[in-house]
Order: C-alpha cells, then sequence, then structure tokens
C-alpha cells in the first residue's frame, strides 16, 4: 500500500504550499507518523515514511502479508 502525505521538509513556505495545495485537492492533512501508526494497526508489516525532497510528499509504504 501506498500513501502521499504532506511532507514535513523544506522551509516554513514550502511546507504551507504544499498544505494549501493538499487543503485544495481534498487530501487529508494528516502527519507521516499518524499514517504509519493507522498502517500498523490495519496489519500491514513493513510499514515506513520514504522522504524525498521539500518538493514532494512523502511516501509512507506498507506490507499486507497473506
Amino acid at each position: 500500500l501506498l500513501a502521499a502525505v504532506v511532507a514535513e521538509a523544506g522551509d516554513d513556505r514550502a511546507r504551507a504550499s504544499w498544505r494549501l495545495i493538499n487543503e485544495a485537492w481534498g487530501g487529508a492533512c494528516a502527519k507521516a507518523e499518524d499514517i504509519e501508526r493507522a498502517l500498523a494497526a490495519a496489519g500491514l508489516t513493513d510499514v515506513r515514511a520514504i522522504v524525498g525532497p521539500p518538493w514532494s510528499p512523502c511516501l509512507v509504504v506498507g506490507r499486507k502479508n497473506g
């Protein structure tokens, strides 16, 4: 499973811009840690956040066994 969330990297302006874009397009404003916990609670394994450059969203991934 792959979920994109607003990145916490970059300066204040970049983070604010991403939050605005996310809000305008109807995305959730959850933090990567919150999504990681939710995926782990749902039974996914190997859950982790993949942080990219400041201009990209943070990707949270997890694997469902079976």
